[in-house]
């Protein structure tokens, strides 16, 4: 398995950073262990950032793992593309000007003043870098697709319609307390179809199973050519019990050079 270069040392550092609660970063292993969603889901997702999609991981309550979720996104991004932390406004600015592509991640788009945070104006900016050829990945709060879209598009964020429309994936989490426990579940994963988000997977919690929906109409020409070995791989990281998060990332970057 490959050694990590110092630009996938950085991504891996950045994408640790989302880790705010202590030990280790889950890795998708200990997620689809944990129920959190299914291998095919996990071979969907991947094809889908293969495929360049920009996404947002989207919770109501704090501690429902969304901030895990997009680090796992982030682990499956293609060798050679940067992770830029929007540590300031600055960042914003310059990756404005910018003409190489990068992925550029707000840990949550909220209003308090901690690293990684974007509030007000910054968010609109922030969506506006996709003008510019880059990726976008963020954390946000909302319980439902009415809600998130309301939340961006009202004051103080003022995010158009239209620059929504550069984030082609929305996961939405759930936190579900009953008499087994706590269940982190991945809930609705929604996809960009033209100008509309179609639901691509969602969560039953009487019968805690998922349901898939039409994926070929849920992916690019690009992603459904990766599907299938997508999930063949990470139903090979299960298989192999690959739960060190750096070991999936080194995993994910050796896939990549036979199949993208």
């Amino acid at each position: 398995m490959r050694q990590l270069d110092d630009l996938q040392r950085a991504n891996l550092a950045e994408i640790e950073s989302l880790n705010q609660r202590g030990g280790r970063t889950l890795s998708i292993v200990d997620l689809i262990a944990d129920g959190t969603l299914t291998v095919e889901m996990g071979g969907y997702l991947l094809a889908k950032m293969a495929d360049g999609a920009s996404v947002l991981t989207v919770a109501g309550p704090g501690g429902t793992g969304k901030s895990t979720l997009l680090a796992n996104l982030l682990g499956f991004l293609p060798p050679g593309e940067r992770i830029t932390s929007t540590a300031s406004p600055e960042v914003i600015s310059c990756g404005l000007r910018q003409t190489s592509p990068a992925c550029y991640l707000a840990h949550e788009i909220g209003s308090g003043h901690w690293y990684g945070y974007i509030w007000g104006r910054q968010v609109a900016e922030f969506f506006s870098l996709a003008e510019r050829g880059h990726r976008l990945a963020a954390a946000i709060h909302a319980d439902t697709l009415d809600e998130l879209t309301r939340s961006l598009y009202d004051p103080p964020l003022n995010v158009s319609e239209q620059a929504l429309r550069a984030i082609e994936l929305i996961c939405f989490m759930v936190m579900h307390k009953g008499t087994g426990g706590v269940k982190r579940r991945v809930s609705e994963i929604h996809a960009l179809v033209g100008d509309e988000y179609c639901l691509a997977y969602s969560w039953n919690a009487t019968s805690d199973r998922f349901t898939e929906a039409d994926l070929d109409a849920a992916l690019f020409a690009g992603g459904r050519q990766l599907l299938p070995a997508a999930v063949e791989f990470v139903q090979q990281l299960v298989t192999d019990n690959v739960c060190d998060f750096a070991a999936c990332r080194r995993a994910v970057l050796d896939w990549y050079t036979t199949h993208h």
